[in-house]
């Protein structure tokens, strides 16, 4: 007799169907497997996940699991609970880690038919042990980060190198020789551009580092993307090559959580990308759309989210150059920096989200359309709750 046949007459035509065809197969793989029922009770406990968690089926069947199952590896019964209390199964979930033991569960969730009278479905959690996988993805986060500062300093170090050379022989010509006046007014002025340059550049080496969220409240992201294409199409770059920016309002506000400031910052580096790639006479639609999808993380609780979409005229971007477009320092414009899409990325990063480049189809011309997922709050958050600020380091 197999465990399953321990479980209650009452219990979901689900599991009844599952005590005959499954039984066997289920107590002997190495996968664990659980089974809550609409009340929160254990159903079934398969051998593996009865050995991994500590627990002994026939200790806990029928009874409330959920808040032990919370303290052998955080986050395991609140996942079920919120698989059933939203009716969304769940494809991939980490726990945080169990404090005595240190391990970490990778868990998917499914729901079985609720039996007749229950409110909700029951729930089966499918789970492993992915500690090891965990601590190796930690280390090469931890050389991938070494080998990014590196890369950064190199690269700051350069684009610094560049200007102060330029000012440096400006002013060796200025001091060394008898300059006719129409020359030193020229080494004058190449001396203030490459200043301004530096100046530029420092500038917004400093905003991409101090992209911090700190205590995060709702943000009504529709109306700052509003606010950021009212300002881009005001903006010198745009006016002068006559680019035409439109935004499909949508008909309800959008809250997001986070920083107002970095939010802000953020789409308008975007949106400006999208303007002075546009092209002369070019045009940049700006759109924000509803979605549910579990592109995220269910760590963030994403299941609803908002999408923006920020589309442009312009070359679009070559497969060669596609996965460092993101990259500190890299750009392809004369002038830039090559830090506003790095800021971007971090922005986003910042409050849980992702963003996507791809090319327009061919045959709807040609022109780069990104893509910034963001997860939503429910509609009902209170438009009067205070606006967050992003705090940078040193500031109060």
């Amino acid at each position: 007799m197999t465990e399953l046949d321990t479980i209650p007459g009452d219990a979901p035509a689900d599991l009844r169907r599952l005590r005959f065809d499954f039984g066997d197969l289920l107590d002997t793989i190495g996968t664990c497997v659980l089974i809550v029922d609409s009340d929160g009770r254990l159903a079934y406990l398969n051998p593996a996940a009865s050995d991994l968690l500590d627990l002994r089926s026939a200790d806990w069947l029928d009874r409330p699991i959920l808040r032990e199952l919370n303290r052998a590896t955080p986050g395991l019964g609140c996942v079920i609970e919120r698989t059933a209390r939203t009716g969304l199964p769940i494809r991939r979930f980490e726990t945080a880690p169990a404090e005595e033991s240190g391990f970490v569960l990778g868990v998917s969730t499914a729901l079985l038919k609720p039996r007749e009278g229950a409110l909700t479905p029951s729930v089966a959690a499918i789970f492993q042990d992915i500690t090891e996988k965990v601590r190796a993805e930690g280390l090469r986060r931890r050389a991938e980060r070494l080998e990014a500062v590196a890369e950064l300093g190199a690269s700051l170090a350069h684009e610094i190198k560049n200007p102060l050379t330029s000012i440096r022989s400006a002013v060796e010509q200025i001091v060394g020789v008898r300059a006719e006046p129409e020359d030193t007014r020229l080494l004058g002025a190449l001396i203030v551009r490459e200043s301004d340059r530096l100046s530029r550049l420092l500038g917004e080496f400093i905003d991409f580092g101090r992209v911090r969220v700190i205590d995060p409240r709702p943000v009504d992201f529709r109306a700052v993307v509003s606010e950021v294409v009212n300002l881009v199409r005001a903006h010198p770059d745009t006016r002068r090559d006559g680019v035409e920016l439109a935004f499909d309002v949508p008909p309800r506000d959008v809250y997001v959580r986070g920083a107002e400031e970095v939010l802000h910052r953020g789409v308008f580096n975007l949106v400006l990308n999208a303007a002075q790639w546009a092209g002369r006479n070019g045009s940049v639609n700006v759109s924000l759309e509803d979605l549910k999808s579990d592109l995220l993380s269910p760590a963030f609780g994403a299941f609803q989210l908002i999408r923006l979409s920020v589309r442009d005229t312009g070359p679009g971007v070559q497969d060669d150059i596609r996965d460092r477009i993101f990259d500190p320092f890299f750009t392809r414009r004369s002038g830039g920096t090559g830090l506003g899409l790095a800021l971007v990325q971090r922005a986003v990063e910042a409050h849980g989200g992702a963003i996507f480049v791809d090319n327009v189809r061919p045959s709807e011309c040609t022109g780069a359309v990104f893509s910034v997922y963001l997860p939503t709050l429910p509609h009902a958050v209170s438009v009067r709750q205070p606006i967050s600020t992003a705090v940078r380091d040193g500031g109060p």
